[in-house]
Parts: structure tokens; sequence; C-alpha cells
């Protein structure tokens, strides 16, 4: 790993999975070992993309009175964007230069306007699962090696509970490698917490040398690490949630304000709403269309201003 400084952000060169990438990195916090990492993978396409993130991050600061190290990793181009990044405050930002492409894409003279439309949407969807991990494997080599939590996120997320992070770092003991808001109903077996939102042990995965690359396609995001959990005896918790339990909507209260959404929604143990997971979302941005039955992300970005009882877009 190669340093340099460049005014209040540091050059940095990191090699990850046979490929060099540079990064720019601003470290304002630094917490003790015990208190939390939690990183978010961001990519900011456009302007609906960009107020995700804005979403995003206004939903933990409203809802994590918990001491926390912040991180957003984030592949954005668009300046406006990177230095609204900067301007929050108490954030740990690193910014990717380059475009993270997996090794069947190197050196081949990859060419997207190729593929039928169908590949191109498979294509591109393998290619952002891809690049969330070199993220998030980025974010592992910059925190503290002695950390002993760490959270991956989503930046369609939105915690809604002030204890949501309380109520899943309760779930750990020795045996507990990960703890998620939601569990994968394709991917098993093993069952695998899906990426959008999971605490790990991190001095399990530094101790087995675990990866949050995937190996696709039957290894998404984290799920060859969590497997490799589960074969050498840790437990896995995940919550209960309405992707995988659809019925469980019937159980929320009639006034409840979730009951409308057609996203995820994660519940404790006591049937409370305390995270949310819009899907898809930087897809849904992108092109501008939004499933049949599905929420939108300015639907998304709606309900939040509702939520918080402010404008969820300022910083």
């Amino acid at each position: 790993m190669l340093r340099s400084t460049m005014g209040s952000l540091q050059r940095i060169r990191l090699d990850i999975d046979g490929r060099r990438y540079t990064l720019s990195v601003l470290q304002r916090t630094s917490h003790p070992p015990e208190i939390p990492r939690l990183v978010i993978a961001a990519y900011q396409a456009e302007e609906q993309s960009h107020h995700l993130l804005r979403v995003c991050l206004t939903a933990i600061r409203k809802f994590t009175p918990e001491p926390h190290e912040l991180w957003v990793v984030d592949r954005t181009t668009r300046r406006e964007y990177r230095r609204w990044l900067l301007e929050q405050p108490g954030l740990n930002v690193v910014f990717l230069h380059d475009i993270p492409l997996m090794r069947s894409q190197r050196g081949l003279g990859f060419r997207l306007r190729m593929l039928t439309l169908d590949q191109r949407d498979r294509e591109a969807r393998v290619q952002g699962s891809y690049a969330n991990a070199v993220q998030l494997e980025i974010a592992a080599a910059l925190i503290d090696p002695q950390a002993r939590r760490l959270m991956t996120l989503q930046m369609d997320t939105m915690p809604t509970a002030p204890y949501w992070l309380s109520f899943l770092l309760s779930k750990f003991d020795d045996q507990t490698g990960a703890v998620g808001v939601r569990l994968e109903t394709h991917k098993g077996p093993p069952p695998f917490p899906h990426s959008l939102g999971c605490l790990v042990d991190w001095q399990l995965f530094l101790r087995y040398r675990l990866s949050f690359l995937p190996d696709l396609p039957r290894w998404d995001v984290l799920h060859k690490a969590i497997a490799e959990l589960v074969d050498r005896g840790y437990r896995i918790w995940c919550c209960r949630n309405t992707y995988a339990e659809p019925e469980l909507i019937k159980s929320l209260p009639a006034e409840s304000p979730y009951r409308s959404l057609h996203v995820d929604r994660t519940l404790d143990d006591s049937g409370n709403v305390i995270f949310l997971h819009l899907g898809r979302g930087i897809e849904k941005s992108s092109s501008g269309q939004t499933p049949p039955g599905r929420t939108s992300p300015a639907d998304w970005t709606r309900f939040a201003g509702r939520i918080f009882t402010a404008d969820p877009l300022s910083p």
C-alpha cells in the first residue's frame, strides 16, 4: 500500500483482487476497537441516487445515538457530490478513482455494446455487486485492525428506531459470526444475511483471512465468507423481515406508516420496524423506472421527509 499526502485528503494506492486502485481518503474520526464501524458502499450516479445517500446518512445520524465510526466509500465521479460528502461532519470518506472490473473483464476488451439488453442488465447487476465488494475490501484495509465489529450497509437503507444498532449488537456471543437485518431466501444453504445490512465479527474475518469478494454466480458479496464461518461452527443470526416473510406486514398496526411501503422491513423481537431497505435503489434511480408494486426512489425520499419531520436532504 503506497501513501502520499494531498492537502487534507490522503492519496493511497491499494491492491485488491489483483488490481491496483487509487484512492483519496479523509479520516476525521477514529474510535476505540469496541466501537462498531459502519461502512456504506456508495455510488451517486445522478441526482436521485445522491438523494438516497443523503437519506441514509440522515437516518443514521437521527437513529444511532450509540458511538459508531461511519465510513462512506464512494465511486462517484461528479465533483459536486464529492464536495458535499467532504462537507459532512464526523464522516470518514474514501473516493475510489478507478472503475472496479472483475478479472474476466480485464485485458479482454470488454464490450458492453455487443451484448443484448437482457445481457446488459444481468452484466450491470453482476458488475455492481462486484464493485460493492471492492468498496468493502477498501474499507477493510483502512479501518483499525483491532476493531471488533464491522457493518456493511447499502445506501438505499434507512434505520428507523433509536436502538437499531444496539439491538443487532446484542445478538452477538462468542459463537456468533454475523448478525444481519435480512436473510436471503434463494442463496442457501447455509443461510446468508444480505450485505445491505450485516454486522460481522471483524476479528474472525481477520483471523480466517475472509473476504467480501464474490465468486459469482454461486457466491455473492459476503456470502463466501459467511459460508466459511458456518463451516467453522459459528452461528449466523438474522432479524425477521417482510422480504422473507410477507405475512409479517399484517402484524403491523393499522396506523403504522410502514404498512403501505413496498420495501423490505426489518423487525425486532417485539415486531417493531427498526430498519428499511428500498431495494435496487441505484438501478431504479439510474433507469428512472420502478417495477409495479414497488416504492420508487422519489417516494422513498418523500417518506423519509415525513419520518424525520424535517428535510432529509439537509446536512
